[in-house]
């Protein structure tokens, strides 16, 4: 076998990845994306949208550390699961691409 086989499985392997980060990127966007829609299509206007998104995040923080509270396992599983696959769709920071670490 020659050289070339083993670049293209390389090559393949990363259209896969990438394919792989689309994904994992778009079910990070896609609810967002909706959520604009239906807030767009509900009011027609983006009048309070700013107030309904700090609302939610404040609730949804809220509710983060409710249940961080009462089920630490899960909870830390689910934000380091959650974290990870940020990392993988989006790659690091550009602030801290210069230094070395796992972040």
């Amino acid at each position: 076998m020659s050289g070339r086989g083993r670049e293209k499985r390389e090559s393949d392997l990363q259209v896969y990845v990438r394919a792989a980060q689309v994904g994992v990127g778009c079910a990070f966007i896609v609810p967002v994306v909706w959520f604009l829609g239906q807030y767009w299509w509900t009011y027609r206007s983006w009048a309070n949208l700013p107030v309904v998104l700090v609302e939610g995040i404040v609730a949804g923080g809220a509710a983060t550390v409710e249940y961080v509270l009462t089920h630490p396992v899960p909870a830390l599983l689910y934000l380091a699961g959650t974290a990870l696959l940020w990392r993988f769709a989006f790659g690091r920071p550009s602030r801290r691409r210069d230094r070395r670490g796992w972040w």
